[in-house]
């Protein structure tokens, strides 16, 4: 298990580990596609060669008397083929695997985590060396993985880094939002694949003066609007998380983010178009994407 055996959560994974249940374990997923057929042996080794370089990956989520707490697996992830049944909820796992599972299928392999563990971007970066040292192996490097990943960065809870307690709190926005109702249907399931090519998105969203995630959250707006069977008449706003990385230094792959908001309003109208949504809220995220504004809520994050 190595040094780490236990770890505090951190601020976002007291959230996640809160509100997680059978119907939604806050999990997600990350999928790369090869050139050959995914051999899960190769995959097994990748996973084994690199846990004692990821010790925050490699944890589970269990409930201790008086908080919750991240305990070091000596096991390895479930890599198991997929089944077709769409992403499952990582929920307190009895087994003592790690929060997070490994699926293949074709060419094509998988990782499904739960927020407890990190957040898109350290598990991404995880989930890269794992890609590469796969590929190594299943071209006949051998020998064990060497690495300049630092054990003691990673497992950082970059919100207590950048905490400071006499800070400048952010002041709570107290707005009333559309919420869709949570109706759960028994034994269905419906998947919609959909593709893109990159540079064509890049190219709608920089005529609108707009980044990929601003356009896209529009879209997102007007989705919901026209999908609704009554009017909405209250704000439709979207929680974007924000990779705190990009503003303050940390080598952490543990959760980092904080949540900015695009909010517009339809008024009950149904006739909404792209265009008044993409009018009405480019510009929202950028003004929140300042330093000063962040560590605001950083410090409101750390204090919940």
């Amino acid at each position: 298990m190595g040094k780490y055996r236990w770890l505090k959560i951190d601020t976002a994974s007291i959230m996640f580990s809160a509100l997680s249940s059978k119907d939604w374990g806050r999990t997600f997923r990350f999928s790369a596609y090869f050139r050959d057929e995914i051999d899960p042996e190769a995959v097994k080794r990748a996973c084994e060669e690199l846990r004692p370089y990821y010790p925050s990956v490699y944890m589970y989520l269990k409930r201790g008397f008086f908080w919750n707490y991240l305990a070091a697996s000596d096991k390895l992830p479930e890599i198991r083929k997929a089944d077709g049944e769409g992403m499952r909820p990582i929920v307190l796992r009895r087994d003592g695997r790690p929060d997070f599972r490994i699926t293949y299928t074709g060419k094509r392999l998988s990782i499904e985590c739960s927020h407890s563990l990190g957040d898109g971007k350290g598990i991404l970066i995880f989930f890269r060396t794992l890609l590469a040292r796969y590929n190594e192996l299943r071209h006949g490097e051998t020998g064990e993985y060497i690495t300049k990943e630092d054990p003691d960065a990673n497992v950082r809870n970059a919100f207590a880094d950048y905490y400071d307690k006499n800070g400048e709190k952010l002041r709570s926005k107290n707005f009333e939002a559309f919420h869709f109702p949570e109706v759960y249907e028994e034994n269905y399931l419906n998947l919609l694949f959909a593709e893109m090519k990159v540079h064509e998105l890049k190219e709608l969203a920089h005529k609108e003066n707009m980044t990929v995630t601003e356009y896209l959250t529009a879209v997102l707006i007007l989705g919901i609007i026209r999908s609704t069977k009554e009017p909405i008449t209250k704000p439709v706003t979207i929680a974007v998380p924000v990779n705190l990385r990009r503003f303050f230094s940390t080598m952490s792959l543990r959760n980092f983010t904080v949540q900015s908001y695009i909010t517009f309003c339809p008024e009950g109208r149904r006739d909404i178009t792209l265009r008044e949504i993409l009018d009405a809220t480019r510009g929202q995220l950028k003004k929140q994407l300042t330093k000063e504004h962040l560590i605001k809520s950083v410090i409101n994050s750390e204090r919940l």
